[in-house]
Parts: structure tokens; C-alpha cells; sequence
């Protein structure tokens, strides 16, 4: 039997692969650094580096928002719907 954190794993990539283009690198470089730092926490960086991550949704440049997009999904697992919006 699959654990449930595992299942969830398998649920958010299927879905990140339906919804989400794979040439966006700026989504998939912010996320990746996301799963680094949900799996390694704080021994990843400081907390002012990961704020900085998480401003980057902000940012006035559409390149750094979708990385901020990926980085912040990527810490939530969050799982993309066809409209966009999140499910978390």
C-alpha cells in the first residue's frame, strides 16, 4: 500500500504534467528549488532566501512570477485545475 504523502506525490505530478506546459522553464526551475526546500526545510537556506522565493510572485517581471508559481506550488504540492487556480 502506498502512503498517503506518497499517493499525493503521484497525484500532483500526474496532474503538473496535464496542466502545466513543460517548456516553462521559469515554472520548473522555481519548482524545482521548491521541492528541495520542502524536503530539506531550513538546511536548504535561510528563511530570508525562501521570503525572497515566495516574493517573486510579486515581482513586475512575468518570468519571475511563474518561477515564484512554481517554487511556492512546488512547497504546497499544490495540484493545478484546468482554470488555473490551485488545489490545495
Amino acid at each position: 500500500m502506498v502512503p498517503d504523502f506518497e499517493q499525493r506525490k503521484i497525484q500532483v505530478h500526474e496532474a503538473l504534467r496535464a496542466a502545466i506546459d513543460p517548456l516553462d522553464y521559469a515554472y520548473w526551475h522555481g519548482y524545482g528549488h521548491g521541492l528541495r526546500r520542502a524536503h530539506w526545510g531550513e538546511r536548504l537556506g535561510l528563511q530570508e532566501e525562501h521570503e525572497d522565493w515566495m516574493a517573486l510572485m510579486t515581482s513586475e517581471n512575468p518570468e519571475y512570477q511563474r518561477i515564484g508559481r512554481g517554487y511556492r506550488d512546488a512547497l504546497q504540492l499544490a495540484i493545478p485545475d484546468t482554470n488555473g487556480k490551485r488545489q490545495y
